[in-house]
């Protein structure tokens, strides 16, 4: 994951949003999991555009068989950061929209 915001909005702007073996090793880590705890917060932000707003339903559907969680939804149905959830709040059963 990236810190800087920039970033982000360079790697979304060049496609560069997914490495060669990323869905393999997502899906690996999956089977290990309990459950998986979504969190990319809201997509109408400049940094989630584009390749890195689908990607984010890729792995929504590359995950669906498996139990995902979330801090919280934003108004469009999206998983909530954790930086904008209260830190005592319990994960809940997230369907992607």
């Amino acid at each position: 994951m990236k810190a800087d915001p920039n970033d982000l909005r360079r790697a979304a702007d060049a496609h560069d949003v997914v490495g060669p073996d990323n869905n393999m090793h997502i899906e690996i880590a999956a089977k290990r999991a309990s459950y998986i705890v979504a969190a990319w917060g809201a997509l109408n932000l400049g940094a989630m555009s584009g390749p890195a707003r689908e990607r984010t339903r890729d792995v929504a559907r590359l995950l669906r068989d498996r139990p995902l969680v979330c801090l919280g939804t934003t108004n469009d149905g999206n998983p909530r950061h954790p930086l904008m959830v209260a830190y005592a709040t319990a994960p809940a059963e997230w369907i992607a929209p």
